[in-house]
């Protein structure tokens, strides 16, 4: 558990995973067009590296949505003996584990697997770049405002997440936590090249060819 590819991981079931009730596998939910990428190059390998343990990757045909689904009662009982949640999320602690938070290394690997999951990158008139991590959970907040402290990076929470502002505090970001999901690498390359955030039009465009030239 002491590696950044847990961390990691753990950060991404706390956005877009969740652990069944019946303690039986888990899966992790995203967009099929702008996360294709990541699921299949990134997420995918990461958690058989972990596990030993290949999921499954499933595109729902009448929607946006794809599903990364693994099976392991093992896993399962492991994620809840190190804190994570089981069943509905938001009615246990979504904080991060002890382990997590006494360490630099693996906070900024579980702070980018939240912000690659429930994490956005976009324009601001003002201070031209933004990331908002749309958080809803207070104790999950708590985590990641207390983890962004510990590495330099000065963030705003509210009700529902927390914002960063500013080219300096997002190339601080990039350096301490960075980005593995496709769409955010694009888009903060996008910015340092053209000094602009690309719409998710544009982002899905881009993955296109990305994903030709695999």
């Amino acid at each position: 558990i002491n590696s950044q590819e847990f961390a990691e991981f753990y950060g991404i079931m706390l956005g877009d995973g969740c652990v069944f009730s019946d303690m039986k596998g888990m899966a992790i939910t995203g967009d099929k067009i702008l996360e294709k990428i990541y699921y299949e190059e990134y997420l995918s390998p990461l958690i058989n590296g972990l596990f030993d343990s290949k999921p499954k990757i499933i595109y729902e045909k009448k929607n946006r949505v794809v599903r990364l689904i693994f099976y392991s009662k093992k896993i399962c009982h492991f994620l809840a003996d190190v804190g994570f949640p089981i069943g509905l999320k938001y009615k246990g602690n979504m904080g991060f584990p002890e382990f997590i938070l006494k360490n630099k290394r693996l906070l900024g690997a579980c702070i980018r697997g939240i912000m690659d999951t429930d994490g956005s990158l976009s324009n601001h008139p003002n201070t031209k770049i933004m990331i908002h991590l749309s958080i809803t959970s207070s104790s999950l907040r708590k985590s990641v405002m207390d983890g962004l402290n510990e590495l330099g990076i000065n963030g705003g929470e509210f009700s529902k997440g927390i914002m960063i502002y500013g080219k300096e505090k997002i190339r601080l970001f990039n350096r301490e936590v960075g980005f593995s999901n496709q769409k955010n690498i694009i888009k903060y390359r996008k910015f340092i090249e053209d000094g602009k955030v690309p719409n998710s039009k544009e982002i899905e465009t881009y993955l296109r060819q990305e994903k030709s030239n695999l």
